[in-house]
């Protein structure tokens, strides 16, 4: 099932955050949405995670369950290793204990934090805890993963790892959602939403979006 918004709108603390915007994100793909800083991302986001419900108009419900989820800024929780995180992620998956320890080994390493699992969260620099919760998504195995600013922290070799594995997701059959302000994850996707000051000003394919960069320079 595609994701939409019906002419929604968004007003927070009487500032209008998204007006009155229509779209729809292809299922089992990969769609940035981009935009400066104020653009209302974040908070479009936070309608399909249904973390704001207060707006008019329409935006496809999704089940939480079958969501992840993860927010541009999270708290790291005092005392837990880095490897207890990623180990979180398996919650209430129908899988046993070895096999957990194994798929929790292996996103490290692929995340680039296995050489650090025995570190408190709190006691890593803010890149290596972006991995680190990022591996703690990849763990969810949920068919839609909604990512804000995931790659913000990480170096240009490291975001260039993370979006080919964003790719992988989205040709797996999964439908990634990741907003992003630079654009990080650009090339590797199927589908760009560009918002501007709560207005959407495109949304279409990367070789549409780059024609409407030229236009719009």
């Amino acid at each position: 099932m595609n994701m939409e918004a019906n002419n929604l709108s968004l007003s927070l603390n009487g500032s209008v955050i998204l007006r009155n915007i229509t779209f729809t994100i292809p299922v089992e793909s990969l769609t940035t949405i981009i935009g400066p800083n104020g653009s209302g991302k974040s908070s479009l986001l936070k309608v399909f995670a249904d973390e704001i419900q207060n707006y008019t108009g329409q935006a496809t419900k999704i089940p939480v369950k079958n969501i992840t989820y993860l927010p541009q800024s999270l708290d790291s929780p005092p005392f837990l290793t880095i490897y207890e995180i990623v180990f979180l992620g398996f919650n209430g998956q129908k899988m046993n204990k070895k096999t957990k320890v194994q798929c929790a080994s292996h996103l490290m390493e692929i995340c680039g934090v296995d050489s650090i699992s025995a570190k408190n969260i709190v006691d890593v620099s803010e890149g290596e805890k972006q991995r680190t919760w990022f591996a703690f998504a990849l763990a969810q195995e949920k068919n839609t993963i909604m990512l804000d600013e995931p790659l913000s922290n990480i170096d240009e070799q490291g975001k260039k790892t993370f979006s080919k594995i964003l790719r992988g997701l989205a040709d797996e059959g999964k439908t990634v959602i990741v907003v992003s302000h630079d654009g990080d994850s650009l090339e590797a996707s199927d589908h760009i939403i560009y918002l501007d000051e709560g207005n959407l000003s495109f949304q279409g394919p990367v070789s549409e979006y780059k024609q409407f960069l030229l236009h719009n320079k």
